[in-house]
């Protein structure tokens, strides 16, 4: 990173320690189920102004819906027997964060048995609220710490090929979160994964994996670590500061965002964030690693040659306003850029970037978007999402392949039939051919080898149906289908189905048409359950059916297959 970039930074910085600041929390990880239970009251028509396309919220955040559904009980809505017990057990995870706005929940009851020796001999912070495994609150300082555990193992078999993918994982790690004083929050996931079973794990310079960051391969195991771990500065009333290594979630979509998704792996970044009114907007700059690497210069050191390689950059912003209650609308940036030192245009937070980048000559990937929510129905919400890549509006209506969309429309229905604890979900997205490709290989909408917006390539759609249904607040039992088609590139053609070849302009067709190529059919219907017998253990199963048609195996096209996916894992604070 060159000048610039510290100079604005410690300017930010310094800012920062002149104001005056509130209590500061940090984000809820993305597959807490709070998210969840906060969209159903949302769909229920309990909470109007949520704009929960900007994902991770921080714990005060959902602390606050968190009190509004409590004081909407038994007035605005009835909420059944499972919804009150979620409730009392989220307010028991955000505690702290209710205390600060003035509900204060009974502190845990005292322990009985084995539980109490235990306890009797153990020292007073640890779990001492009941809820995480170390406590340590003072005046000006607080940290909660847990220990992560995870282990899976899968089994899939496949009848026509007659292979079996036979996949062990587990992970172990901590997790640690707290406060310094009223400006600073702080949080710290690092946990290793250890990956063996049938599959073969080739060694080689560069590993990487879908979803995955970097990942050492061993032959016969694959190793991988993972740092999720950030601080955040509080800036009055409107305004934080944000700078680490996570993910982010951007868009209403279900099974992915368009434009930001947690599908690929955690980078660096620093964030500005602001809340106000009606309105929400988050401006983000973030590293990202190019994989193949590209290679800039080379070094003789003592003790052999070292590689400079080529840095990778995201800028991306995006506002959300509640136009009226019940109706959410949002719109965003991002652009990717490299090879060069970082563009003070880009980190203008009122800047448009499509703009920015003809200004700057026209070399970088960038796309557009707009999304909305409307949930005026109570028990139900409509949301869609659009993309552009890149677009010639001359030719909209035809095949050119510059006119680059992606598109989500979905629907939810909380209680369907008057049937309660359960939740309906209709999703359809379609990814036009080339979306997120760029003809130079540092502009590839990607960190690692993992895209960073929906995990469908392009050239695809998806259609997407669950229901899900909870027996109690600690069993719950879920059924999904997913329908896919993909127009993969058939040999020597390029149709625009793969995110790695963009197109080349004396070679490949201007006018490609949806679904050309190979097209590839998957069919999933999986069945899925989970139990929490004790607070954060998590025992969770299910069987996947799947079929798929017109697919290259083992390099012969045409092939279609069936297979059987049995899972079963039992995981602590995973």
């Amino acid at each position: 990173m060159n000048k610039y970039f510290y100079t604005i930074l410690c300017f930010v910085l310094f800012t920062l320690f002149q104001v005056e600041a509130y209590s500061q929390s940090v984000y809820v990880s993305l597959n807490n189920p709070v998210y969840e239970y906060i969209e159903r009251f949302e769909t229920r028509g309990v909470l109007l102004r949520v704009l929960n396309g900007i994902k991770p919220f921080s714990r005060k955040e959902a602390a606050e819906f968190l009190l509004q559904i409590r004081s909407a009980n038994g007035s605005e809505v009835e909420m059944s027997k499972v919804e009150l017990e979620q409730l009392k057990y989220f307010e028991k995870e955000f505690a702290e964060e209710l205390l600060e706005l003035g509900y204060r929940i009974k502190r845990p009851e005292k322990l009985t048995g084995l539980g109490a020796q235990i306890k009797k001999r153990a020292p007073e912070f640890i779990y001492s609220n009941g809820r995480n495994l170390l406590e340590v609150k003072k005046e000006d300082f607080s940290i909660y710490a847990d220990l992560i555990l995870n282990q899976d193992n899968s089994l899939t078999d496949s009848s026509t090929t007659g292979n079996r993918d036979d996949v062990l994982r587990y992970t172990s790690g901590i997790r640690i979160r707290g406060n310094i004083g009223e400006r600073f929050g702080f949080y710290a996931d690092a946990r290793n994964t250890k990956e063996w079973g049938t599959r073969d794990y080739p060694r080689g310079e560069d590993q990487s994996g879908p979803g995955l960051g970097w990942a050492n391969n061993y032959s016969d195991y694959q190793f991988h670590d993972e740092v999720t771990a950030y601080v955040i500065v509080g800036l009055g009333n409107y305004f934080e500061f944000e700078f680490g290594k996570l993910q982010n979630r951007w868009g209403p979509g279900y099974r992915g965002g368009l434009i930001l998704n947690d599908y690929a792996t955690s980078f660096d970044q620093v964030k500005l964030k602001s809340k106000f009114w009606r309105i929400k907007f988050v401006q983000l700059f973030g590293s990202l690693v190019q994989l193949p690497r590209i290679v800039e210069s080379v070094s003789e050191e003592e003790n052999g040659f070292k590689k400079n390689y080529a840095m990778k950059y995201i800028s991306a912003h995006r506002m959300e306003i509640n136009l009226f209650d019940g109706f959410d609308l949002g719109i965003h940036e991002s652009i990717i850029y490299g090879q060069r030192s970082i563009e003070l245009s880009y980190l203008n937070p009122v800047m448009f970037f499509w703009s920015a980048e003809h200004y700057l000559g026209d070399q970088d990937n960038s796309l557009i978007g707009l999304d909305f929510e409307l949930y005026r129905i109570k028990g139900w919400k409509v949301y869609g999402e659009f993309l552009i890549d890149d677009i010639t509006t001359k030719k909209l209506g035809t095949d050119w392949f510059g006119n680059k969309f992606g598109t989500i429309i979905g629907a939810l229905w909380t209680n369907p039939f008057k049937i309660h604890d359960t939740s309906l979900r209709f999703e359809y997205t379609r990814i036009k051919p080339f979306v997120y490709s760029h003809k130079f290989a540092i502009n590839k909408y990607k960190n690692f080898l993992s895209g960073l917006g929906h995990s469908l390539p392009p050239n695809s759609d998806e259609f997407f149906i669950s229901v899900n249904h909870y027996i109690s607040r600690k069993m719950r039992i879920e059924g999904e289908f997913i329908r896919q088609r993909h127009g993969s590139n058939p040999p020597g053609e390029n149709v625009g189905g793969d995110i790695d070849l963009a197109h080349r302009n004396e070679i490949d067709r201007d006018y490609i048409g949806f679904l050309e190529g190979d097209v590839e059919k998957t069919s999933s219907l999986k069945i899925k359950f989970s139990y929490e017998p004790f607070r954060n253990l998590f025992i969770k199963s299910y069987c996947n059916l799947l079929s798929g048609k017109n697919f290259r195996i083992n390099n012969v096209p045409g092939q279609d297959f069936d297979s059987k996916k049995f899972f079963l894992g039992i995981s602590l604070n995973y």
